[in-house]
């Protein structure tokens, strides 16, 4: 997958790194791309965000983005699988159980109708008995655990099961963890396939081998690197204005 913003001239490889990391320094630039994904993972089309499959097929990132920026509270964006966890729970139902859950659940439908029907008032009860419907009655919530990295792991693990979106976009993230944890959480999102895209609003200190990093400085001048690359001083005109 390839994600070209309109405003920069660097092209979002994942094809070659599943994890990219945008070290913005432009304030201005900064909000903008974070407001594009924003709009994306609450499903609307911005017009400065393009994506290419494979193929190089366009496709659409609405509502194809989690945009995590609240490290407190990571789980909650996990309560929008519960529809999916329906979805495994049907697949792995033998039709004997969903025929038990039809009865039974029609039994207490007749028994709600009998207390009614003691109203002496004309009252229909009527309750759809399809199997989907009837578990949606159930709340069902991913437990957080205790920790923030625990959390996030969590969160991948919940990401590469279900597989809804195409990228997870994490702002800041570096400023919460250490570089061993950091290390860890992005090794784990590389061997299970998820791409990553990191918003930084300063350039961290923190650089792994599962990243490439993207520097926009206050000036618009793009400079690229990963942690294989020959450092380069940040000082060297050797970016490309953008556009």
């Amino acid at each position: 997958m390839k994600i070209k913003i309109s405003f920069v001239d660097k092209i979002l490889d994942f094809l070659n790194s599943n994890v990219i990391c945008l070290n913005i320094l432009n304030r201005t630039y900064l909000i903008r791309i974070m407001k594009a994904f924003y709009n994306l993972s609450e499903g609307e089309s911005d017009e400065n965000i393009y994506c290419f499959n494979e193929q190089n097929e366009e496709e659409n990132l609405a509502n194809k983005v989690n945009y995590i920026s609240n490290y407190f509270d990571v789980i909650y964006s996990g309560r929008k699988f519960s529809s999916e966890i329906i979805n495994y729970i049907l697949k792995e139902l033998p039709e004997s159980d969903i025929n038990n859950i039809q009865n039974n659940f029609k039994k207490y439908e007749n028994e709600l109708s009998q207390k009614l029907s003691k109203l002496d008032i004309p009252l229909q009860l009527t309750l759809n008995d399809d199997v989907d419907d009837i578990l949606k009655i159930f709340k069902i919530e991913i437990l957080s655990k205790e920790s923030m990295l625990d959390n996030l792991f969590l969160l991948l693990k919940i990401e590469s099961i279900f597989q809804i979106n195409k990228l997870v976009c994490l702002i800041n993230l570096k400023q919460y963890l250490t570089s061993e944890q950091i290390n860890e959480l992005l090794k784990y999102a590389t061997y299970n396939n998820l791409r990553i895209l990191l918003i930084e609003s300063t350039v961290s200190k923190i650089n792994t081998m599962y990243e490439t990093n993207i520097i926009i400085d206050e000036e618009l001048e793009e400079l690229w690197y990963n942690e294989n690359d020959i450092e380069i001083p940040l000082t060297i005109p050797i970016s490309i204005k953008v556009w």
